[in-house]
């Protein structure tokens, strides 16, 4: 019983003297973590479940307002510098009270052959080695390994073009075995041959060190404990295996030089002749004081070289091709740069050429602080030190680390750190950072001494395979990478497997840059165009909407009257000029009659083609003359009471919503102008206002979201129409043709059934189809468009889609920049209560048509966010540009860039301002005409503008006389733009807070 007791007594004694010890920072006054009494803050990495930097990472991220945290490897004190400066002190400043590392070699006659290196070792010996074995990395002899280099980039060359076959390729496992070949030769002078030979002894040894076993991973928390214990106990993480591996490599390889004479240009041979040259000056005890270069330094720093150089270089070039695979804007630019360079040298990449590779280095830099291979740096203080701008002194003995992988993820530094952008790294973006905030090799004396060494391979290896090769994502891509939590590098679990092909042959490149200097070559201001992408890159990669990349041309080219510039390599006419786009809108009309796209066979796999919007030419023209009387005043005031029940329903649910501290006003018009839309096209009661999960409500979402389907198949139309055509695509999916045909059938056969008559848009053009019909019979019509059942479905269709997303999306936007300017809401709340107030409370047609302010409203609010933000034709004929020698050919394509014209300053001074008294009579008059053009103008303008108008007036005047808009917390300034949308559309809805106006 005492024993038990005395036992008992003996552990609460250890635990209060471990719990005291993990108190030690928060008794000095610094701030500290709340560690586990067992493994202090690093359990997540001593069970493996992370990384130690990641471990790091995490605390950084934790203590944001602190300059430096306590933190507790299981019962030892450790100080996490998370202040740049302080960074900046103990590394530079103050180096030499932080010279040593945490950890110290163990005794030579142990069981380790691999001590002596500048990796671990302190003080004076560490500063006498390093001395001498800096001039290793000298300019003359980076350019002498070169040579030695590019031998193996030939070698890994043909390699990947076998791989190219494979579907998925692990990259990772290429570029190890590459960097293996690099320091074999470059280290030992040897041909490891491990690209040719995958299960050469070397890459089987060189997995072997990498592979964590539980003996090294318990030594190297052993190491964190009590490194003298380690030294003492004369353990290793170094297995007797690789250990002898190494030391008869030496051997083999040195006795080979001897016997054979053979002198070569790599580190085994710079490192010998400093070893021998410290024989001699030991032999006359010239240098007595120094630390003499010996066998054990000879192996223990060529070791280190080997390990530290083929496994991190693997991992940042197969992190570098991983980015670049998922980011092939930046892999293109980055081929450019290199193909430039080799040309301009025959192909040779030199140093000088590498050396020049700046957007390399901008690609290598940002992948480096993405993946750093070290996440974190150690240094021991080794004299009483006080902190710099502080009351705080650090001991001799006490651990600082520097978090590397938190500092390089920290959005102080580096906003958005997950995003991979090398243009973070241009010269401006460096000197705007703190220093000392990007540390993949260190820092300070104790830095990287291979610094230019694996820059100078990396970019080797990249201008080689980047040159030729084109690298993608596959099926079997991890997004995001898992890490494996036992490696001390940032190591991937799993590998990195990308799809690898060739290259499209030279002469095809040719071929395309050619078509993209079409402009260039007739005269026209041009753009430079991405080979890949020409200028649509931003909205091919889903980053901008494609009319905010037209409208970034438009402003670019401030003084040109129209600019060049490409869809893929498909050339197209920016026109600028307000009196050009007059001529091709209006006055030329003729010549350029038909949009870009045109519609699929209406046999094939859509049965919604024969609309308005993409018909060319006289099918066109025969078709608009008839349709266009569905729209005339006498149709449009039938209609005005069928959208007057939706408002009131709309006007019900508002007023539930005031009790709400913020509403989704987007989602609200979007449901109003369905049911419009539903009642209007057709003449059925789609009820979304009341049934939000109603199935209209649903399809009406699944059109305005674009599938990746959808999304190629327009980008198809941009570079083929023909090919879209001939291949019978579509973007709308058979379940929403097969919705609206369906929708269709049942209305006609119910009014055919019910004898029922009713004063909507399918009535009227149902009207047209059946007059068609009788006219085709008799013959009478034989030179027009017949309006058939698939014009019936496609112009509903068109009108039904056009009609509730432009609308809903412009009245949110109005509501959106009254609620953020209250006076102009006021304005039009008075002109609509002092008319409807003259008009029994009925807002008639003839109502509507006298709201002069919301006319004006409505129409800064279309200025500003332009349904569709751009116009294309194409030109039908050779056409001689006004006042101007050059020529458009037959099939040149014309965009009128509607977003940028709208936004031009020449126009609109202050455009990113909001108000309605541009349009002002005297104001419009001001301005040059075929500036505004929201609903496009001339012949092929939208038909519908009057009913759009008279619906958001409609609904304008039913709830700004009622409620009041305002902003809310959720309400988003400016709004971020959905960048797939056709439309301009907000990413996440406009957010407003409702309230009733007070009574009276």
């Amino acid at each position: 019983m005492l024993f038990i007791f005395l036992i008992t007594f003996f552990l609460v004694l250890v635990l209060i003297y471990l719990r005291n010890k993990q108190k030690l920072w928060q008794n000095r006054g610094f701030a500290s973590t709340s560690p586990n009494l067992l493994f202090g803050d690093i359990g997540d990495a001593v069970r493996g479940k992370k990384m130690m930097s990641v471990v790091y990472a995490d605390i950084y991220k934790k203590y944001p307002n602190e300059r430096l945290v306590g933190l507790y490897e299981f019962f030892k004190p450790n100080l996490l510098i998370r202040d740049p400066q302080l960074v900046e002190s103990i590394l530079v400043k103050d180096f030499s009270t932080f010279t040593d590392r945490i950890w110290i070699y163990s005794n030579p006659d142990g069981n380790n052959k691999m001590t002596k290196q500048l990796d671990t070792m302190r003080g004076k010996q560490w500063k006498n080695l390093r001395t001498k074995i800096i001039t290793i990395f000298s300019t003359n002899k980076l350019k002498l390994m070169l040579s030695l280099m590019e031998r193996c980039t030939q070698i890994m060359d043909t390699l990947v073009e076998e791989k190219c076959a494979e579907e998925s390729v692990d990259i990772k496992e290429i570029v190890s075995r590459f960097a293996t070949d690099v320091m074999g030769c470059c280290v030992f002078g040897l041909q490891f041959n491990t690209l040719t030979e995958p299960e050469s002894e070397y890459r089987i040894i060189g997995k072997k060190i990498f592979n964590p076993t539980l003996k090294a991973v318990i030594r190297g928390f052993l190491s964190i404990i009590s490194p003298k214990t380690v030294a003492w106990l004369k353990l290793t993480e170094r297995s007797p295996e690789i250990q002898n591996f190494f030391s008869d490599l030496l051997r083999q390889s040195e006795e080979f030089r001897k016997k054979e004479s053979f002198h070569r240009n790599d580190l085994l041979q710079l490192i010998l002749d400093i070893r021998d040259r410290d024989r001699e000056k030991a032999q006359s005890k010239d240098d007595d004081d120094e630390e003499i270069v010996d066998d054990n330094t000879v192996l223990s720093n060529l070791f280190v070289f080997y390990v530290a150089g083929f496994e991190t270089t693997a991992s940042s070039l197969s992190f570098c091709l991983y980015e670049l695979a998922l980011n092939p804007e930046y892999q293109q630019k980055l081929r450019e740069e290199v193909r430039i360079l080799l040309e301009t040298n025959e192909n040779i990449a030199s140093y000088e050429v590498l050396k020049k590779m700046t957007y390399a280095e901008m690609v290598i830099s940002e992948s480096l602080r993405k993946y750093p291979a070290f996440g974190f740096l150690f240094r021991v203080c080794t004299a009483p030190y006080q902190l710099p701008d502080s009351s705080l002194q650090l001991s001799r003995g006490d651990r600082v680390i520097i978090p590397v992988l938190g500092l390089h993820n920290d959005e102080k530094y580096y906003p958005n750190p997950d995003k991979f952008d090398p243009e973070r790294f241009t010269s401006e973006n460096i000197s705007a950072r703190p220093p000392f905030t990007y540390l993949p090799f260190g820092d300070g004396p104790r830095m990287c001494l291979a610094i230019r060494f694996a820059k100078m391979e990396m970019k080797l290896c990249l201008a080689r395979l980047i040159s030729k090769y084109e690298f993608s994502p596959c099926s079997k891509t991890e997004i995001p990478l898992q890490w494996h939590p036992r490696s001390f590098v940032l190591n991937p679990k799993n590998g990195i497997k990308l799809r690898v092909r060739p290259l499209i042959n030279v002469l095809v490149l040719i071929y395309l840059r050619n078509k993209q200097k079409l402009w260039q070559n007739r005269g026209f201001a041009s753009t430079s165009p991405n080979l890949l992408f020409g200028d649509i890159g931003d909205a091919v990669r889903g980053k901008k909407m494609i009319s905010v990349v037209h409208a970034d041309i438009y402003k670019k080219y401030p003084n040109e009257r129209l600019v060049g510039f490409y869809e893929f390599f498909k050339p197209n006419l920016l026109i600028r000029d307000p009196q050009l786009i007059e001529s091709i809108l209006v006055k030329d009309f003729s010549t350029f009659t038909d949009r870009i796209w045109i519609y699929s066979n209406p046999d094939g796999n859509n049965k919604m083609t024969k609309h308005l919007f993409s018909m060319r030419g006289k099918q066109w023209k025969n078709l608009r003359t008839k349709i266009i009387t569905t729209f005339s005043t006498n149709k449009l005031k039938l209609m005005l009471s069928l959208m007057e029940r939706c408002a009131q329903i709309m006007d019900t649910l508002v007023e539930e919503k005031c009790a709400e501290e913020s509403v989704d006003i987007k989602e609200i018009v979007s449901r109003f102008a369905t049911d419009v839309m539903g009642c209007c096209v057709f003449g059925l009661q789609f009820n979304t206002l009341t049934e939000p999960e109603s199935e209209y409500r649903i399809i009406g979402k699944k059109i305005l979201t674009p599938t990746l389907k959808a999304v190629i198949i327009g980008f198809l139309r941009v570079i083929s129409p023909k090919i879209v055509a001939l291949l019978k695509l579509t973007e709308t999916s058979p379940e929403i043709q097969n919705f609206f045909s369906d929708l269709l059938r049942q209305s006609e056969e119910f009014r055919k059934k019910e004898s029922f008559h009713r004063n909507d848009l399918l009535q009227l053009i149902l009207d047209i189809r059946d007059r068609d019909r009788e006219k085709a019979q008799s013959k009478d019509d034989d030179d027009g468009e017949i309006v058939d059942d698939n014009t019936v479905l496609s112009n509903l269709f068109i009108f039904y889609v056009a009609g509730f997303e432009t609308t809903a999306s412009s009245l949110s936007f109005c509501l959106y920049e009254l609620s953020l300017n209250p006076e102009y809401q006021q304005k039009l709340r008075e002109e609509v209560r002092t008319l409807l107030e003259t008009n029994e409370n009925i807002a008639s047609y003839e109502v509507l048509k006298k709201m002069t302010y919301a006319e004006m409203v409505i129409s800064e609010t279309l200025r500003k966010y332009p349904a569709v933000g751009f116009l294309f034709r194409v030109c039908t004929a050779p056409y001689q540009l006004p006042d101007s020698s050059l020529q458009l050919s037959r099939g040149d394509r014309v965009t009128v860039p509607v977003l940028g014209l709208h936004y031009d300053e020449k126009y609109y001074p202050n455009p990113d301002k909001f108000d309605p008294e541009r349009f002002t009579p005297e104001n419009i008059s001001a301005r040059p005409p075929f500036t505004y053009l929201p609903f496009g103008d001339g012949p092929r303008m939208c038909l519908a503008i009057r009913f759009a108008k008279m619906e958001m007036k409609l609904c304008l005047a039913r709830i700004i006389s009622k409620y009041e808009f305002s902003p809310c917390s959720k309400t988003e300034i400016p709004l971020q733009w959905h960048p797939r949308s056709f439309v301009l559309n907000p990413k996440n809805g406009i957010k407003l807070r409702v309230r009733p106006l007070i009574n009276g």
